[in-house]
Order: structure tokens, then sequence, then C-alpha cells
């Protein structure tokens, strides 16, 4: 058990010095929501659809835009350390199309909504969605042009003096900045992930050693 202590206690004095320990949550495709709530296969996109088969993502055609967005609601982790660093969405995506690039300048947005029980009397926002510009459109019949976009949601909030801490309720929409395209492209996503800089959680007995 000493040992144990003392390994915690020196991890945590490391990340201390670091600001924070990073660590990864997924955010299941399958838990994403739309407004009328439940995200289907079919019907109007944004939709669930298969990807090389197998596989699952979210999908918005030609003529979705800005309002036709998905949500993803989680809880800040307790350990999160927002005094000293950030939050972020990273997003596996792309643009496919069946021929030319329709819309050069396509971004995907992440705006964060949140709010801290017990204590916020409104919601929290951002005065603008955080975006990342889209890379060049791919074929759409096979996998290449998948890549990680990064979401600074900590940064966003600490330019507009805001913050978000370990608790708090949080929901993100998430979608094209603008239509999509004028013919037959579309906006996939494949994955998305949460990075939190956090404390390291330790058992009581090496919290008291420290």
């Amino acid at each position: 058990m000493a040992g144990s202590n003392e390994i915690e206690r020196a991890a945590s004095q490391i990340a201390s010095r670091r600001g924070g320990m990073t660590r990864v949550y997924n955010v299941p495709l399958s838990s994403l929501l739309i407004s009328t709530r439940a995200l289907i296969g079919t019907g109007t996109a944004p939709k669930v659809a298969a990807l090389a088969t197998s596989l699952d993502m979210i999908e918005w055609v030609t003529a979705n835009g800005a309002a036709n967005f998905v949500t993803a609601e989680f809880v800040v982790p307790d350990t999160y350390a927002s005094e000293k660093t950030g939050l972020v969405v990273r997003m596996l995506a792309r643009k496919a199309v069946g021929s030319g690039d329709e819309n050069t300048d396509l971004k995907l947005s992440a705006t964060p909504y949140w709010f801290t029980p017990g204590s916020d009397t409104a919601v929290q926002t951002l005065s603008a969605a955080v975006t990342q510009t889209l890379s060049a459109a791919v074929t759409e019949a096979d996998l290449s042009g998948f890549a990680w976009y990064e979401f600074d949601l900590g940064a966003a909030m600490r330019d507009e003096s805001k913050t978000i801490e370990g608790g708090d309720i949080c929901k993100l929409l998430i979608g094209p900045n603008e239509t999509v395209g004028s013919d037959s492209m579309t906006l996939q996503v494949a994955g998305i992930e949460v990075w939190s800089r956090e404390h390291l959680a330790m058992s009581t007995p090496a919290r008291n050693n420290i």
C-alpha cells in the first residue's frame, strides 16, 4: 500500500507541473441526436450511413446547412484542470463527392452549450462556433480523405473570458457551417473524441501524504 501511495504522489506532482494529464473520451456515434431526438439511418439527413458497408458514419447531404446539426452531450470530468488547460474535441471527417469539389471553403463546426448545476441560472455558450475548414473532397466510393480535425473549445472559452468546470453539463452542436454543396457532395463524420486535461485522481491516503 505504501508503495502504491508513493507512485500516486509522484504522478500527481508530475501532472501538476505539466498542467494536468491528457485523457481521451470516445463519443459513440450511436449517442448523437438531432432536433427530433433519434438519429436514424433513413429520411432527412443528417443520418447514420454505411461506411464501406461494415462501419457507420454520420452524413450530411448536399442541401443540408448550418441548421442541420447533431448534438453530443456529456458531463465534464470532475478532475478537469480548467484553470490551466483546455478542452478539445477531435472529429474524423471528410468531404466526399462523385465529381469535382463543390464547396472549397466548407467548414465543420462545433458549438458548445454548458451550465454549472446548482449555480448557473442560464445556459452559457460562445458568440461563434469553433470551425475547421475541410480538406479537398475525395471520391465517395473509397475510404480516402478522412482526417482528424481539432476544435479547441477551451481556447475559445478563454478568448471570451468564459470558463467550464468539472461536473458541468455540456452539449455540442456539430454540423456544416453552410450548405454542403450544389449537386452530389456530402460531409461525413466517422469518429468523435473529447480530449481533456485533468488532474490525476488519487486515493485518499495518497492525497493525505502530499
